[in-house]
């Protein structure tokens, strides 16, 4: 039996398929052996099978009945491929277990043993059979015997090789060798670098999943583009242009692990004459089924109630729907962390809300600012905020809407600058690396209107705000005005006002901007232009929010959210409570995650 909620997964999946063309189902029980798994990804599901498609006992909800003792081997028919299992959705009681073997039989080696919500996710065979042995006890409640959904297919053991220029352009593969057009072993090569910037490569997942990247090896005299999406794709997304001049110590100078928001990433190479002793690139390509993803509501790293009563997701956790009209013992679950990397971001216009917002802007210290255009005091953060790769733990704000990881003091300028479109970037894109562009504008902080009393002294506030595990560094600006529109005379000044909030959030490392009023026009010093973004700290990778670079524009009510692109962190998990949260009530982690609670058994 189960409870009736999905459970969430917390793992790095990291798939290798051969081909994947259709599905076809498979149901625990219904036959002792299915040996033709090859290039069709098959979906595996426990002897209940799902609504619509039940296993014997023909429930029409797809749960599975009482007192089952059933196995199953599952083997691939394929060369080069073993078997691979990805359970997506597991839960059932402390009386119900699955065992799998690595093997044609119950005698071969146990993988493990996995009830309650201990999925076991990703499972890759040595060989060509993997055995379950699913037992179910004698108890039934009405709507908690669901068990698992899962999918199987070959996984493909022999990775592909591919060189840049040879032909290779579209590559459907979750297992290639990438190198620069010399291969493995030469140099790029005189006459083998492209200068027109028009040959391309793409890598694309066989199920429409994530594309990762890791480079083992990168020296080059030309540019490396590298974008989230198919080249060809007009939307496509430049991910970074990595060169000598924008790689540092801290990625080994090399393009960091690189992962694409859907199923594709293309790669340009802009080459150079000097391209004939650079020994080039290697990378090793591979697929990530599952992404952390970027919320619509809060950002920060728990489990909360819903007004409803159900227990919800926050910020990324499927729904808990408890049966309220049968008897249940009610769980809780914490989560801890979210992914591993923060070499990338997306960018999205989220709701606003601000009866729902989490800090109010006129929450935080108000800086007493009685100079324009300056950079503040680092702030000390509770907190580890990882930017871009890198961890920090002191943020510096600049008063023209900007928030710094690097250290930074005196003259904030207003002005900016065009990133350059190649190397050598010898002109830092927009003046600050390393930074947030949270509204980065012409504001004069020693002046805010309340558009009845006139002007006073500034309303600009930070501060660390909120508990854990959901601290934040919030910068905000409540009704100040921009440079040069700042007389106390009454008139149409008073629209030039503006109120705006940076959040950068403990955990999640998600940084939400969001704009209650943005109104630009031409000040004494700009055209009024305002950005944001995001800017790392070697000028390889700038991401702005669409419509919102170097323009003027006006916002009202508006929200931005730039999320990590990342897999879930191998090892976060997830505690389940009965009733309530503490030590005592532990019943369960995630599988992935180091148990607490008794194993499920060995195999009788």
């Amino acid at each position: 039996m189960k409870r009736n909620y999905i459970a969430a997964v917390l793992v790095l999946l990291l798939s290798v398929f051969c081909q994947t063309v259709v599905s076809q189902n498979i149901i625990m029980g219904s036959q002792p052996l299915v040996g033709d798994i090859d290039d069709f990804v098959r979906e595996f599901y426990d002897p209940g099978g799902i609504p619509g498609n039940p296993g014997a006992n023909a429930d029409p909800n797809g749960y599975f009945a009482t007192n089952l003792r059933d196995t199953m081997t599952l083997r691939v028919n394929m060369s080069n491929c073993v078997l691979y299992a990805l359970f997506e959705e597991f839960a059932m009681t402390e009386g119900d277990t699955l065992w799998i073997f690595d093997g044609a039989n119950c005698q071969a080696p146990l993988i493990g043993a996995y009830n309650l919500v201990s999925s076991p996710g990703e499972v890759i065979a040595t060989g060509k059979n993997m055995t379950f042995v699913f037992h179910s006890d004698g108890e039934e409640l009405q709507g908690l015997t669901e068990g698992w959904i899962a999918k199987v297919y070959a996984y493909d053991t022999l990775p592909s090789s591919v060189n840049f220029g040879d032909g290779y352009i579209y590559n459907t593969t979750c297992l290639a060798e990438f190198y620069d057009p010399g291969g493995p072993n030469g140099n790029i090569g005189t006459n083998n670098y492209n200068s027109s910037g028009t040959e391309f490569v793409n890598f694309t997942s066989p199920l429409g999943t994530h594309i990762k990247c890791v480079f083992s090896q990168f020296s080059v005299n030309g540019i490396m583009k590298i974008y989230d999406g198919q080249f060809a794709d007009p939307n496509k997304r430049l991910i970074g242009q990595f060169c000598t001049s924008t790689l540092d110590a801290s990625t080994g100078n090399k393009p960091p692990v690189l992962f694409s928001s859907g199923n594709t990433l293309s790669f340009v190479y802009v080459g150079s004459s000097g391209d004939a002793s650079k020994p080039g690139w290697h990378a090793t390509i591979t697929c990530v089924p599952e992404l952390f993803e970027s919320p619509d509501g809060s950002a920060c790293p728990s489990v909360v109630i819903s007004p409803t009563g159900f227990y919800e997701d926050s910020p990324d956790y499927d729904i808990i729907d408890f049966d309220c009209s049968n008897p249940t013992v009610m769980l809780k679950a914490t989560v801890t962390a979210t992914g591993n990397y923060t070499n990338d971001y997306t960018v999205k216009q989220i709701p606003y809300d601000e009866n729902n917002m989490l800090f109010a802007y006129n929450q935080g210290n108000g800086i007493g600012a009685t100079s324009d255009d300056s950079w503040l005091s680092g702030v000390q953060l509770p907190f580890t905020f990882v930017f871009f790769g890198k961890p920090y733990t002191t943020v510096y704000p600049g008063t023209n809407g900007l928030i710094s990881m690097s250290p930074q003091s005196g003259y904030c300028t207003y002005s900016y600058q065009q990133p350059a479109t190649t190397p050598p970037y010898s002109t830092i894109p927009y003046v600050y690396k390393n930074t947030v562009y949270g509204v980065y504008e012409d504001i004069d902080c020693r002046y805010y209107t309340n558009k009845n009393d006139g002007l006073g002294m500034g309303n600009v506030r930070v501060g660390v705000l909120g508990s854990y595990p959901c601290r934040a560094f919030v910068f905000n600006y409540l009704n100040v005005g921009l440079y040069g529109l700042t007389s106390n005379s009454t008139g149409s000044q008073y629209q030039n006002y503006n109120t705006y909030q940076m959040v950068l959030y403990e955990g999640t490392n998600i940084i939400d901007v969001y704009v209650k009023h943005r109104k630009c026009c031409a000040t004494t010093n700009s055209s009024g232009e305002g950005i944001i973004g995001l800017h790392n700290s070697t000028s390889s990778q700038i991401l702005l929010a669409p419509g919102r670079g170097m323009s003027s524009w006006n916002a009202d009510n508006e929200a931005w959210r730039f999320t990590p692109i990342t897999p879930y962190d191998e090892n976060a998990e997830i505690t389940w409570y009965v009733n309530s949260v503490s030590p005592a009530n532990i019943i369960s982690h995630d599988a992935h995650a180091s148990r607490h609670h008794p194993s499920p058994g060995t195999y009788p």
